[in-house]
């Protein structure tokens, strides 16, 4: 059992460095196409930059004619991973570049408000063929690390355990609100843990090696505290703290 002694050391540790585990949207700019039709476009075609493979694109909830079974992406962007109840992903702007997307071999780079560190990152991607991606993390003191690759199979692939999101819903790029896909689709959640020396790193940017039609929707992280001199505050309390402690311990030895 503790000593007096002993829990008051801990509760003044833990006092000051109590954290979460929830992995929340990570607010990103860089996206470069807009593969998502806004259930208020005139039609998917103007609705859209760009397909997301094989001429299809994403939809909207609430797009005109959609199938029950195929309800499309939420209105609000916010969602709940099917995989890890702890991670929420924000899809981007629907009548904006909504996605970061390699149509092919190539590299791409996300950039950060370069204020928040991070312990764990979780990335929402899908795939029409087969694809991958490899995250590089850049930081504000101008080191990086390379968080590994990871390949995702046909949005259309059953049997996957990493499914985020599914029977999100496609459809044809196309002038009228028709040709929707009601089969098997899937977006996929790849998660990453930050290595323990750059979790106080705030992050700048996060690169991409990416190849196949590999397209990033979102990423979400558990915020990490980034490294900074303690507060006067800090130091007062800690002070304090340590006078209570030998006063305790002269007592208890007394």
């Amino acid at each position: 059992m503790l000593s007096r002694f002993s829990r008051v050391v801990f509760l003044l540790v833990a006092g000051t460095s109590l954290g979460y585990s929830e992995l929340v949207p990570v607010s990103l700019s860089g996206w470069n196409q807009d593969v998502i039709a806004e259930n208020t476009a005139v039609n998917p075609l103007t609705g859209t930059t760009s397909d997301a493979g094989a001429g299809w694109v994403w939809y909207e909830s609430g797009a005109p004619n959609a199938p029950g079974g195929s309800p499309g992406l939420p209105v609000s962007g916010s969602f709940v991973s099917a995989v890890n109840a702890a991670v929420t992903f924000q899809f981007q702007n629907y009548t904006a570049e909504n996605v970061l997307f390699g149509g092919s071999a190539s590299t791409a780079t996300l950039t950060a408000a370069g204020t928040n560190a991070y312990t764990s990152l979780a990335f929402l991607t899908s795939c029409q063929g087969s694809c991958g991606f490899a995250p590089t993390l850049h930081f504000a003191d101008g080191s990086t690390q390379a968080l590994g690759s990871t390949s995702d199979p046909d949005w259309t692939s059953g049997g996957q355990s990493n499914v985020a999101l599914a029977h999100a819903g496609l459809l044809l790029r196309s002038t009228s609100w028709s040709g929707y896909y009601s089969g098997t689709l899937n977006m996929y959640e790849h998660d990453f843990t930050v290595a323990a020396i750059d979790q106080s790193k705030a992050v700048t940017s996060i690169s991409f090696a990416l190849t196949g039609n590999e397209m990033i929707f979102a990423v979400s992280g558990a915020q990490g505290a980034v490294a900074a001199a303690p507060e006067p505050s800090t130091f007062c309390f800690l002070a304090g703290g340590l006078a209570v402690l030998l006063l305790v311990r002269f007592r208890e030895a007394a």
